[in-house]
């Protein structure tokens, strides 16, 4: 049974949120600034239990969702918690953002390549398709 912990260093502005399966956990250390809620969140983590270049890109969809999206708190620990369910439920990342859930609408890559059968998010394979100029697969390059 997985659940989430979240402790409170109210006095240096740190929550330490721990994701807990089984016997192993999954820190993430997220840290206010001292002009909080002018200044920019900062989202840290030691260590992972997933792929480091998921890991990151999981911590930067939770840093550009605090400073860029003004979102709270509690909504970013949900969906750092949805993401991490959903790889251990077998659910596969987006091959562009490298996230389960995408971080604006929430939903799961749902558009599949013909060729590699890898699945993207429809707004990230859209601004794929607007940045590259070209409508092929960010992986195996086929049109999509």
């Amino acid at each position: 049974m997985a659940f989430v912990q979240v402790n409170l260093y109210e006095n240096r502005g740190i929550l330490i949120v721990s994701y807990m399966i089984e016997e192993t956990a999954v820190d993430i250390t997220i840290q206010m600034a001292n002009n909080h809620p002018l200044g920019l969140i900062r989202v840290s983590s030691d260590k992972s239990m997933i792929n480091m270049s998921q890991w990151k890109g999981w911590l930067k969809q939770l840093a550009l969702f605090f400073s860029h999206q003004n979102g709270s708190i509690i909504d970013g620990i949900y969906l750092w918690k949805l993401n991490i369910t959903k790889k251990f439920d077998g659910v596969e990342e987006c091959y562009i953002c490298y996230s389960i859930l995408h971080n604006s609408n929430y939903q799961l890559p749902k558009s599949a390549c013909r060729t590699c059968h890898k699945k993207f998010h429809s707004s990230c394979l859209y601004k794929w398709f607007v940045t590259s100029n070209k409508s092929t697969c960010p992986i195996c390059r086929n049109l999509f």
